[in-house]
């Protein structure tokens, strides 16, 4: 008789973060445990850098403190981050960001890809996505160490809440080719909650206001328990553009200024240089962003840094005497936070504003909000905290908010852990209750039509079939999101404030299509419409699914082909 015990199924929760990655999950005893890294750390940089021996060998990879900072401190050569924002986007969106980033991108198939191996006769290129896969293959292998004898772990993914329905396919398409074969989503704002409930078991608090100032993101959500114990979103929204990375770019230009000094066209990419030019001044992009990173956390405790210009150069540059000729490698600078928290000034006041305009536009009253939440890596950032509070202040002037920092680095990836565990907290409910914002309707030949109504709990799917009989004129299904609710033969201005046109369908003479709406727990619409004869329209915002397993495995082979696991 086999005496082979059983593998454990547990509940895991990632924070996959645009900086920084976190993995937890809880164990045998109930209690939530977050994973150790191999430098002893709680969380790592979400930076990855690809290692290729020879041309024809394949490739293999590094991920967090070893991409960041390599024992070869000078490589930074075919290294990414800030992966988690290029997820769900086109080549045309990338373009503005490809000219401040180390990496380059391209066009491949109607997909955005990223180049590695750009010095090689034929370089390898892929897909965000599949760079996002490395990262969780990396985070399941770390888990393993620690639970050997893990299977089908039930895992939730905390996202921010105005990430489009394309970004969290992606993410969740990547997790799967990383390992995880459950992948469920879950707002950070809402784990959050989950993380102060779980260890604040005694606390009174019942209604929450969470401020997430991520790496890449501001998120606002109001979290309210409701009569039945229920913790729901009832409002949220946010920012996608606006988070620590672009007081990254302020301490970037700092330096770049005293860079520019000595060689003005350091870090410009021309068109005139050479191609062996252009990868070295990405590569000095690379370093640039590690050494603006590191200042910026340096600030929250330092009034100066040193910066040794050495330090900001590549193997290259090391290795070139015409350049070492013209600078001095062991001259050294410094950075005040004085000066950086005043061209700060107007990122500050963003946050103010941006906190103040959801908050003054919140369908909810604030006056039952007494606990704001401060979470996410920005709100260590000097000059943050203020700018939060005076948000607040002018937003609630009865002034009975009181404003608690959550400083701990594992918060979201500890509350998806206890969203995803079945047995939660003494004031966590298994329900987590988030409700649609907006409405989605559509116009059937100019008559309004609601299709899935405000409030309505989430997520919720919609179907329905439209006919167009034989001898009439085609049947348009124009599709809209709105914060008002349709109702028939009323006339309504879709070009106002508010109303956003999503898709249009339409249907042939004597034909019949199968309409399919899904709205997610985060509120991403997708819309699907079938033809009679089994034909999937495609589209705007349609969703054709049929096709998902094959392009993952597609992916999962190009992956297995091009890079090694050993």
């Amino acid at each position: 008789m086999s005496t082979e015990q059983p593998k454990k199924s547990i509940s895991i929760g990632i924070d996959f973060g645009t900086s920084k990655f976190a993995i937890s999950y809880r164990d045998k005893t109930q209690q939530i445990r977050t994973v150790t890294f191999n430098d002893g750390s709680s969380i790592t940089p979400a930076w990855l850098r690809f290692i290729s021996d020879t041309p024809k060998s394949k490739m293999s990879f590094v991920v967090g403190e070893q991409a960041k900072y390599p024992k070869d401190q000078l490589k930074y050569d075919d290294t990414f981050y800030n992966i988690k924002r290029f997820l769900g986007k086109t080549f045309e969106e990338l373009q503005d960001e490809s000219e401040s980033l180390g990496f380059e991108f391209k066009e491949e198939k109607d997909h955005a890809v990223v180049v590695v191996g750009s010095q090689q006769p034929k370089p390898n290129t892929f897909r965000p996505k599949e760079i996002a896969a490395l990262f969780f293959k990396t985070l399941m292998n770390q888990i393993k160490m620690e639970v050997p004898d893990l299977v089908r772990p039930n895992m939730f993914v905390g996202v921010p809440v105005k990430m489009t329905a394309e970004a969290v396919q992606d993410l969740t398409e990547a997790a799967k080719l990383g390992g995880f074969e459950t992948v469920d989503v879950v707002t950070e704002p809402i784990a959050t909650v989950l993380y102060y409930l779980d260890a604040n078991k005694e606390s009174a608090a019942k209604n929450f206001i969470v401020i997430d100032i991520g790496a890449g993101t501001t998120d606002i959500s109001c979290i309210q328990k409701n009569a039945n114990g229920y913790y729901e979103s009832v409002y949220s929204d946010g920012n996608n553009d606006l988070g620590g990375n672009n007081f990254d770019a302020i301490i970037s230009e700092m330096i770049t200024e005293k860079v520019r000094e000595i060689d003005s066209y350091f870090y410009k990419i021309r068109p005139s240089d050479l191609v062996s030019e252009r990868l070295n001044k990405r590569s000095r992009l690379n370093i640039l962003k590690k050494v603006s990173e590191d200042t910026k956390i340096a600030f929250s405790t330092k009034s100066q840094v040193e910066i040794e210009f050495k330090n900001l150069l590549t193997e290259n540059d090391m290795n070139n005497s015409v350049l070492l000729h013209e600078l001095n490698i062991d001259d050294t600078f410094n950075l005040q936070r004085s000066v950086f928290t005043k061209k700060a000034q107007d990122l500050f006041d963003d946050i103010k504003d941006t906190i103040f305009g959801i908050l003054k536009h919140a369908t909810v009253q604030l006056k039952n909000f007494g606990k704001v939440i401060l979470v996410g890596g920005g709100a260590r950032i000097p000059g943050v905290k203020e700018a939060v509070t005076k948000a607040i202040t002018r937003v609630n002037k009865n002034g009975n908010c009181k404003i608690e920092t959550e400083d701990k680095m594992t918060t979201v990836s500890e509350g998806c852990a206890i969203h995803a565990s079945n047995s939660l907290g003494t004031n966590v409910f298994n329900n987590i209750i988030q409700r649609s914002s907006y409405t989605v309707g559509l116009s059937v030949s100019g008559v309004f039509e609601t299709v899935v109504p405000r409030e309505v709990v989430l997520p919720v799917h919609f179907e329905k079939t439209y006919e167009c009989e034989k001898g009439e004129k085609e049947i348009v299904l124009r599709f809209y999101k709105t914060e008002i609710e349709l109702k028939k033969n009323v006339e309504y201005r879709t070009n106002c404030m508010g109303f956003k046109h999503l898709v249009d369908v339409k249907i042939p003479p004597g034909d019949s299509v199968k309409i399919e709406v899904d709205v997610d727990l985060i509120g991403n619409t997708a819309i699907k419409a079938t033809l009679r004869n089994g034909q999937v329209l495609k589209g705007g915002m349609l969703v054709d699914t049929s096709s998902l397993d094959k392009e993952l495995l597609a992916l999962k082979r190009h992956i297995e082909n091009t890079i090694s696991f050993n």
